[in-house]
């Protein structure tokens, strides 16, 4: 991802590392000052087919917390092509928070959060959660090593997705658990 974002800003990204020290790493890129230039740029439709709204029959909220402004930027652009209304939170607490306040139709949460991590905050949803009317959680994260996606469901999450984002798993695992719209 950082390698793609940096290429779009025509800049140039790298690593310095020494064993016993540690790594470094570094990027450039070229920024520009008021809504003239745009760092980040996705096409609108490559045409992949229906969106998400298209497959369900209906337009949903989803929440996202995500504490990487670069993430929550990418997610942001990918599901409102997708047809889907974004809500973003930056931690668990603000998740947590959100919940409690608007409907939404799914969440997805991103694991390492300051205040609140993932795994707490779904514990606090489902804490709160009315009987038999369960939010569908779908994790997103990074850790991708043997256990991770048992530990997301164990807590509470109901799939589990892992960075970098591909699209078309993501599409999938929404429509798997959102109910489409009867006819």
């Amino acid at each position: 991802i950082a390698c793609n974002l940096v290429e779009l800003m025509d800049g140039e990204i790298g690593l310095e590392s020494e064993v016993g020290k540690g790594t470094m790493f570094w990027f450039t890129c070229v920024m520009g000052v008021g809504s003239s230039t745009s760092c980040l740029s996705l096409p609108q439709d490559s045409g992949r087919g229906k969106t998400v709204a298209d497959l369900l029959g209906r337009k949903i909220r989803v929440l996202v917390a995500e504490d990487e402004v670069v993430n929550q930027t990418l997610m942001e652009i990918l599901l409102q092509q997708e047809g889907v209304d974004v809500t973003l939170t930056s931690n668990g607490l603000g998740a947590v928070e959100l919940f409690q306040a608007q409907d939404f139709d799914l969440i997805l949460m991103d694991i390492q959060m300051p205040e609140l991590d993932g795994y707490e905050a779904v514990k606090r949803i489902r804490d709160l959660e009315i009987a038999g009317d369960r939010i569908p959680v779908i994790a997103l994260t990074a850790h991708a090593m043997k256990g991770d996606r048992e530990r997301c469901l164990q807590a509470g999450m109901d799939e589990y997705v892992t960075k970098p984002i591909a699209r078309d798993v993501l599409v999938a695992t929404i429509v798997k658990l959102l109910p489409r719209r009867s006819w």
